[in-house]
């Protein structure tokens, strides 16, 4: 798992290419596009009305504020919709902590370590191949899949999806 983390370098735009394969895999599941612009249009007309009620009076400065907030996190829940159980969000703080992950393994202790790649895979998600003694696949957290399928040298298995296969 070490030679993998300090093998960790994520391409410059890494975030726009994870929010483009979730905005496809979103696709490929049936998400319908138009629904959800024509949801984002209803938001922004809706917080439009609320402005102009606050301006004219009929609507408090809390209770603007409290509107604002709520229709402003609805638009960005919009922006690129939940795919596979995980949000962009999610992947996003995954992929930026990873670096941070890879740059402590040489310090950290054993437990601290045991700790990093179990906050990265899945329980029981490490297959080893004993025979030549090295990592042969990789079962990540669903956070962590869409950016560690970016690392050069993983490949993902096509009968399981999720499953990250190392090449050496």
């Amino acid at each position: 798992m070490s030679t993998e983390l300090q093998r960790l370098r994520l391409p410059l735009y890494w975030r726009d290419m994870v929010r483009e394969q979730m905005v496809q895999a979103a696709q490929q599941a049936g998400f319908d596009s138009e629904a959800m612009e024509r949801e984002k249009e209803r938001l922004r007309l809706k917080r439009d009305r609320i402005l102009k009620q606050h301006r004219e009076g009929y609507i408090e400065d809390e209770e603007m504020e409290a509107e604002m907030a709520a229709v402003e996190l609805a638009l960005r829940s919009l922006e690129v919709p939940e795919t596979n159980g995980i949000r962009l969000e999610e992947v996003i703080e995954a992929g930026e902590r990873l670096p941070g992950m890879a740059a402590l393994w040489n310090v950290a202790t054993a437990e601290e370590r045991r700790d990093i790649v179990m906050h990265i895979l899945e329980p029981g998600g490490l297959g080893y191949d004993v025979e030549h003694q090295h990592i042969a696949a990789i079962i990540p957290r669903p956070a962590f899949l869409p950016v560690l399928r970016m690392l050069e040298g993983v490949i993902e298995h096509e009968e399981t999806t999720g499953t990250l296969i190392v090449l050496r």
